[in-house]
C-alpha cells in the first residue's frame, strides 16, 4: 500500500481501532509504511470477515485518499480478469 505519511493514524481510528493500539502501533514500528501495514493487520485480525475491502475504501476517501483506493480497485481488476 501507498505510504499514508501521518494519516495512518486517521485511518486507524476511522477504523475502529483504540487510540492505545495505534499509540503501540507507532512506538513498535519505525516508519509509517510499516505502521499502516501493522494497523491493516491489526484491524483485520480483529475485524475478521467484517475487515471488508469496501470498509478500507470508505475509510480512505473519508481521509481523502482516493489515489490510493483507485489503485486498490485497479488492482484487484487485474487479480479478476
Amino acid at each position: 500500500m501507498e505510504d499514508l505519511g501521518n494519516c495512518w493514524k486517521d485511518l486507524g481510528v476511522l477504523l475502529g481501532l483504540s487510540q492505545a493500539l495505534i499509540g503501540n502501533i507507532e512506538e513498535d514500528h519505525n516508519s509509517n509504511r510499516e505502521r499502516t501495514r501493522a494497523l491493516l493487520w491489526t484491524w483485520i485480525d480483529k475485524e475478521g470477515t467484517a475487515a471488508t475491502m469496501g470498509r478500507l475504501a470508505d475509510c480512505l476517501r473519508k481521509i481523502q485518499k482516493n489515489n490510493i483506493v483507485h489503485k486498490l480497485i485497479a488492482g484487484m481488476l487485474w487479480i479478476v480478469t
